[in-house]
């Protein structure tokens, strides 16, 4: 669990947890720029993550 600065608790939910999507999209953006750090070619990897948090209602772990 995580604490906010409200004093409330969370953590990840357990239904929607962490979610992951990958895929192949372009090394430049619309203006064709270059950066270093992208690798040479027309395409590289993506990963998008995605965690679903939750507040904890009191110290026995249910959540509202």
């Amino acid at each position: 669990m995580y604490g906010r600065e409200d004093g409330k608790q969370f953590r990840i939910d357990k239904r929607k947890g962490v979610r992951e999507w990958k895929w192949d999209g372009p090394t430049t953006f619309g203006d064709g720029q270059k950066f270093a750090h992208h690798p040479q070619g027309e395409t590289m990897p993506y990963v998008v993550k995605v965690v679903t948090w939750t507040i904890v209602e009191n110290n026995d772990g249910k959540t509202e």
